[in-house]
């Protein structure tokens, strides 16, 4: 098993030098500063992150290849901070050539956000895929508490929140792809 960071056989983002030089600069709850991956020991780790962004996650726009194995790079994400206008309804508030004027924008895109460039993974997905491999070596996981029922908050009603690993861990990921896409995994909170 190989790390390949392109083409057909592309299995991750990033190779393990990129992963350890993003893990020296970012911190997250469930890792000390400056943690590492082994590169003769963690390539499974890496893989398995790769593999998970793809699986649990929804994102926005499309893929920029049909062959490509990964879900990134993607075509027509917006950037950070902006929101694409989706089509408009009659509902726009103003008279009937305010909304006419308003579809000739949206129909010409002069009123659309700018968006990411098609050939490049965000860097918060990177982040992302090298704090889920550190999470998968220490034991932890996106999905659900590992800790059995024993663990978390019991609510009235019977509504009980896991906090082992599937609320605190997990938030320092989902902190960074919320804005290019939605966590689709199972529910963090259990009945």
């Amino acid at each position: 098993m190989s790390i390949e960071t392109s083409g057909p056989n592309q299995n991750s983002y990033i190779t393990i030098a990129e992963a350890n030089a993003i893990l020296l600069t970012v911190h997250a709850s469930f890792m000390e500063v400056g943690t590492q991956l082994d590169p003769l020991k963690d390539e499974a780790y890496l893989i398995e992150a790769g593999r998970d962004l793809a699986q649990l996650f929804a994102w926005v726009g499309q893929p920029t290849s049909t062959e490509q194995n990964m879900a990134w790079p993607r075509k027509g994400v917006p950037k950070p901070g902006y929101v694409t206008q989706g089509e408009p309804q009659w509902s726009v508030p103003g008279t009937d050539l305010d909304f006419l004027a308003y579809k000739v924008n949206w129909l010409s895109g002069s009123s659309s956000a700018p968006m990411l460039d098609e050939n490049v993974v965000p860097l918060e997905i990177r982040e992302a895929q090298a704090l889920i491999a550190v999470l998968r070596k220490e034991g932890l996981n996106l999905v659900s508490d590992n800790q059995g029922d024993s663990q978390g908050l019991q609510l009235p009603g019977g509504l009980k929140v896991a906090y082992v690993n599937a609320v605190r861990e997990s938030a320092d990921i989902h902190k960074r792809t919320a804005q290019f896409g939605v966590f689709v995994g199972q529910s963090i909170v259990g009945a």
